[in-house]
């Protein structure tokens, strides 16, 4: 029993119940971001096919001169693929996103998509989802 408890192995369950709960954590703030995402973007999609008259080809341009015209003004860092971005930042920035970078990405893909311009859902959440737990991880 000594040689079950000695420091090495205490130190070894430490790390693990420390990095399992990390695990479960990152998993429910991902969760929640997927959750709101596919929130807003069925509000947008619902309000537009519900209440505007407009040809169906007018809201992916709509959309793009929103998020062409404000959006990458204001962070062009927003702009592009979602996890492209995130592994450049593993290997160029030790994973650090810039929280500022994040809030315009996820506001950029909302848009886009919810005004049925092309893309896809699981880049900019995975995108969103890393570089909110990066700005976490920031401030522990």
């Amino acid at each position: 029993m000594d040689k079950v408890l000695d420091e090495s192995n205490i130190h070894s369950i430490r790390h693990l119940l420390f990095w399992s709960v990390s695990a479960v954590i990152a998993g429910a703030i991902g969760t929640l971001i997927v959750y709101i995402f596919i929130t807003l973007y069925t509000l947008i999609t619902s309000l537009l096919q519900n209440s505007m008259d407009l040809p169906v080809f007018i809201y992916p341009i709509l959309g793009a001169l929103v998020v062409g015209a404000v959006i990458y003004r204001i962070e062009p860092k927003s702009m592009g693929e979602g996890l492209p971005s995130y592994l450049a930042s593993l290997k160029e920035k030790n994973g650090q996103l810039p929280f500022r970078e994040t809030f315009f990405k996820f506001w950029a893909a909302l848009l886009t998509l919810g005004t049925f311009g092309n893309g896809g859902f699981i880049g900019p959440v995975g995108r969103v989802s890393a570089g909110v737990l990066s700005s976490i991880g920031k401030l522990l």
